[in-house]
């Protein structure tokens, strides 16, 4: 207890207890209301999940979404890799130029058991003759029957029959997409909810400070109650204040809601360069409140000492004109000289004449 408490008067004691009375049952009020918040939060299962090591979600979980996002990526790559619209660009103009030689074949009525015409350059570069179409052309060196038709006359019944013309057989076929794998397609058709449950706001996951209960200062009777008592009070209602203070701080930080830093491992280059300016710029702010902080600390510090030294002035003087009051000796009053009636001499003084 510093010099100040113990000058005060019991009036001031009284009135700066009933302030703290006071401090107490409105930071009472407000832990009150924190408790039921926090409550509120379990009862919805808000805190449902809450790790103290700070992950919102399990490992397992984290090594499954890593999984498929691994297989899709590797599946749009093969799917890059493919390139199937230049592979389906090719075998449309392969087949236009195979209809087109088929119909100007027909027009021309070569079709009479002659030799076929030669495929253009084009045509024989990108496309050899299929195995149907080489069967007609190989029947064609045999002669021909009376009951049985020609390759051309075969070729233009199927036509005419309403088939297409026979599929060519391409030089370099064109690469097709290999079937997926049940894991990969499995892991593909799980992708959307996973990726959906990426983003958690779950509540703050930072271990609450063990903080002993300390019970309530006691009630003082200001009419039996001395400086001393006054005092103490004082000292055990400053304690309780500090106390509750701590208190209502954790139960601040428990029911404050933060992001899952976890689940912001997946997110995109742009939102982390993001995150971290806007870390950058917290841990600035901060640098400069704590250097704020220190200098008023110092003012402060500085403004007691002189406090201090001015009380300590005045308690010296005050001792030393008790300790000269205590010192001093009495000195009795001088008396006046005794009046002899009988002497004429005083008489005659007193009127002056002597």
């Amino acid at each position: 207890m510093d010099s100040s408490d113990l000058a005060s008067s019991p009036e001031q004691l009284q009135q700066q207890l009933g302030e703290k009375d006071k401090l107490i049952q409105a930071l009472t009020g407000r832990l009150e209301d924190a408790a039921e918040q926090l409550d509120r939060m379990r009862r919805n299962g808000s805190d449902r999940g809450v790790r103290v090591s700070g992950g919102g979600a399990s490992a397992e979980f984290y090594e499954q979404q890593q999984t498929v996002l691994e297989n899709l990526s590797a599946t749009v790559e093969r799917w890059d890799e493919i390139q199937p619209r230049e592979a389906f660009d090719r075998l449309e103009i392969r087949l236009d130029d195979l209809r087109s030689l088929l119909e100007s074949a027909l027009d021309s009525g070569i079709a009479r058991g002659g030799v076929a015409p030669k495929p253009s350059s084009t045509a024989g570069k990108e496309s050899r003759s299929s195995a149907p179409a080489a069967k007609p052309a190989t029947e064609q060196k045999e002669p021909p029957k009376k009951d049985a038709l020609s390759g051309w006359e075969a070729m233009k019944a199927q036509l005419m029959s309403g088939g297409d013309a026979p599929p060519p057989a391409p030089s370099a076929p064109a690469p097709s997409t290999p079937a997926p794998s049940p894991a990969e397609t499995q892991s593909t058709e799980e992708s959307p909810p996973a990726i959906e449950a990426a983003p958690v706001v779950e509540v703050n996951t930072f271990a609450p400070t063990l903080i002993e209960n300390v019970p309530g200062p006691d009630p003082v009777d200001f009419e039996t109650a001395d400086q001393k008592v006054l005092i103490k009070a004082v000292e055990v209602r400053d304690d309780y204040i500090a106390y509750l203070t701590r208190r209502l701080q954790n139960e601040a930080q428990r029911t404050r809601q933060t992001i899952n830093w976890e689940s912001l491992n997946n997110a995109s280059d742009d939102l982390k360069a993001v995150l971290q300016g806007l870390e950058a710029d917290l841990r600035e702010r901060l640098r400069i409140a704590e250097v704020d902080l220190s200098l008023e600390r110092a003012k402060l510090s500085r403004i007691r000492a002189n406090v201090e030294s001015v009380q300590k002035q005045v308690e010296k003087r005050m001792k030393e004109q008790v300790a000269n009051r205590q010192t001093a000796p009495a000195q009795p009053a001088e008396k006046p000289p005794a009046k002899n009636d009988n002497n004429p001499k005083g008489w005659l003084s007193s009127l002056g004449l002597h």
